[in-house]
């Protein structure tokens, strides 16, 4: 889980977008998306909150979350993310599942070698 101490622990200058995932899963955590975008906007940023895994599942509504920016798609989704439109990533890298999850299915290595790959 991420909590408001660890945002407030990692800020550094400049930071303007901070982006959560809303649950996870793969070990069952669900983040306090509400208090994370309110320490992210306290700070001057926007909040994205990747909410893909936990509609269906939690009840979500952005407005009261108070989030900018909520991804959302079911399992068959194709679509260029419009998140990974508005950071200009190419469309060749944004379109299809990019979301990389660190825990059961990918290690850091994983990680590590899809971003390389990208570049």
């Amino acid at each position: 889980m991420i909590g408001v101490r660890q945002i407030a622990d990692a800020w550094q200058k400049g930071i303007g977008l901070v982006s959560v995932m809303t649950a996870n899963n793969e070990i069952g955590t669900v983040n306090d998306v509400g208090a994370l975008a309110a320490e992210a906007h306290s700070r001057g940023a926007l909040f994205h909150t990747d909410a893909v895994q936990a509609v269906g599942h939690i009840p979500i509504d952005a407005r009261k979350l108070g989030v900018d920016f909520l991804s959302s798609s079911d399992s068959q989704n194709t679509q260029v993310s419009h998140v990974l439109k508005a950071i200009r990533l190419p469309v060749r890298l944004a379109k299809g599942v990019i979301r990389i999850s660190l825990g059961a299915e990918n290690t850091l290595l994983d990680v590590r070698r899809i971003v390389d790959a990208m570049r």
